[in-house]
Formats: structure tokens, sequence, C-alpha cells
């Protein structure tokens, strides 16, 4: 069963980071739940390793949902930092 559907798949065959990511200069803050799919985590970790300005935060507990409390009180974290 597939995580995505197909206007997401066909997204992401279009938009490559691989293509963009020496574009991107700014810091990026990358999130990512412990419980999401090994796909997506795979992902996220990718995306950190060719973003020269990332930093990847891991919440535990969480999974792919932002109306998470786990997330939730992560992103305040964040916020209150920046």
């Amino acid at each position: 069963k597939s995580v995505f559907g197909k206007k997401r798949l066909s997204d992401l065959k279009n938009y490559s980071l691989n293509k963009i990511s020496h574009q991107i200069k700014s810091k990026s803050i990358l999130i990512a739940g412990r419980k999401e799919s090994n796909l997506l985590i795979e992902r996220v970790k990718d995306a950190h390793k060719k973003l020269e300005n990332s930093k990847m935060i891991m919440v535990p507990g969480a999974k792919h949902d932002i109306g998470q409390k786990d997330y939730q009180e992560m992103l305040k974290k964040i916020i209150s930092k920046l």
C-alpha cells in the first residue's frame, strides 16, 4: 500500500531536490516524526545531506501528523529559539 496519492507521486517525480539543492542557500529546518514511514525518514535524511545549511530534527513518538501534540511542542521549541 502506498503512503502517497497519485498527485503526490507525480509531484515527487517532477520536483527533484537533486536539481535544485545547490540553489538553496538559506538555513533550513527539516522536521520528521520518528514514527514516519521509512521512506519519508530516508527522504528527510537525504535532503539534510544535500542542503548545506540544514538542521534535521526528529520528533520522538510523532507520526506524519502536524496536528499531533509532540509535533506541536517541537515546533514551539524551534520557533522560540529563532
